[in-house]
């Protein structure tokens, strides 16, 4: 007498499943970080202000402020960065839905173009936000003679920048790897 297997049980619901990396394709898997990247690269500080002092020698000696705090964040000189948490946010959450086992997946046919069009609305926020310089340290001064404040731009604006447009490119990359042969 043999046996004959009996049919598969159908696949449960558990998160081993969900996350496992085999089901996820690599372009989605690096368009998630990315998400993740942007959202949280409000919160690291955007902008830096510097006083540099000119030297006799044609050199500049710069140093950083204490009072008020030479850096500051995105989220916090601008308001609407909490636009681009909301549009990483929804990409993650779109990919996640996406990757849910069994018939619970999202897949509708615009899938791919909500990946790119997220992404794409998040890089001219992205840009905008970089050159919108702040007036947090306009109270500093007045300055003797060769003194001067700079604002420059700090991590969280090219991490911002980078993650905006690596999601972009890898979305591209994913929609043109779906409908090629």
């Amino acid at each position: 007498m043999t046996w004959l297997p009996l049919d598969q049980p159908p696949e449960r619901f558990s998160v081993g499943a969900w996350f496992r990396p085999s089901r996820w394709s690599t372009n989605d898997i690096l368009i998630a970080v990315a998400a993740l990247v942007l959202a949280g690269s409000v919160f690291a500080p955007w902008f830096k202000a510097t006083i540099g002092v000119n030297g006799y020698n044609g050199q500049t000696l710069r140093g950083f402020l204490i009072e008020p705090k030479g850096t500051v964040t995105g989220i916090a000189v601008h308001r609407f960065l909490w636009v681009l948490v909301a549009l990483a946010l929804v990409q993650l959450a779109f990919l996640i839905a996406h990757y849910v086992p069994g018939r619970f997946a999202f897949a509708p046919p615009s899938f791919r173009r909500l990946l790119i069009g997220l992404p794409a609305l998040s890089v001219p926020i992205v840009l905008v936000a970089c050159f919108l310089r702040p007036d947090t340290w306009k109270r500093v001064g007045p300055f003797p003679p060769n003194f001067h404040l700079t604002v420059d731009w700090s991590y969280g604006a090219g991490l911002a920048l980078v993650a905006a447009v690596a999601a972009l490119v890898l979305a591209v990359l994913a929609s043109q790897g779906e409908t090629s042969p």
